[in-house]
């Protein structure tokens, strides 16, 4: 994996239109929930608003327009309007697939790897805020993980690169000190999978 671009300071930019009117954005799918029997709520790490969540309506549907577009980690030009008042969910109005990370698919192994750098993303996502520089980085560290043979030092590189981008400097235990047991047990699950993988 490169180097991140610099340093991006968290600003909360907010959104630029009215509540009416829609927003588009590159993001990238971190995670679905089940709403109803055929609709969904997507978070999405998005490149200009940081995470959203949006509301699909018959997502998983016999009809859904959206059917293959939905697989975790796809990056997408999300197309939404806002939440109104206390709610934090977002209306999607529409969706154009950018690319789609095969590997992912095809490997439990590069798919475990990607869950524990989306889940720790997520972990520290704060809502409306932009968050490029930590995009690029989960952007290219999904293009590591689809098709390199993915060593654990480069997994505490991304950590590193993470902290440095929230403000942490390189101390990456920051990250490991704030985490749910969950995701502490996921990031074992990784090093021992990567173990597995080398032979070590």
């Amino acid at each position: 994996m490169s180097d991140a671009n610099g340093f991006a300071l968290m600003t909360d930019q907010g959104y630029s239109k009215g509540v009416n009117e829609a927003e588009t954005t590159e993001a990238i799918l971190l995670r679905t929930y089940e709403f109803s029997e055929t609709s969904l709520i997507v978070h999405w790490f998005s490149r200009d608003y940081g995470l959203i969540k949006t509301v699909i309506k018959g997502a998983t549907g016999p009809r859904s327009r959206y059917k293959g577009m939905l697989e975790a980690f796809t990056v997408a030009d999300v197309s939404f309007q806002p939440p109104r008042g206390d709610s934090d969910l977002s209306k999607l109005i529409d969706l154009e697939l950018v690319r789609q990370y095969s590997g992912l698919g095809s490997s439990y192994h590069r798919l475990l790897v990607a869950s524990y750098l989306g889940a720790l993303v997520g972990h520290w996502l704060e809502g409306a805020q932009e968050e490029r520089g930590i995009y690029d980085l989960l952007g290219r560290a999904l293009g590591y993980v689809n098709e390199k043979t993915i060593e654990w030092k480069a997994v505490t590189y991304f950590e590193k690169q993470l902290a440095s981008e929230l403000g942490y400097g390189t101390n990456q235990a920051v990250l490991q000190q704030s985490a749910s047991a969950k995701l502490t047990q996921l990031r074992i699950k990784v090093r021992e999978s990567i173990a597995q993988k080398s032979g070590r």
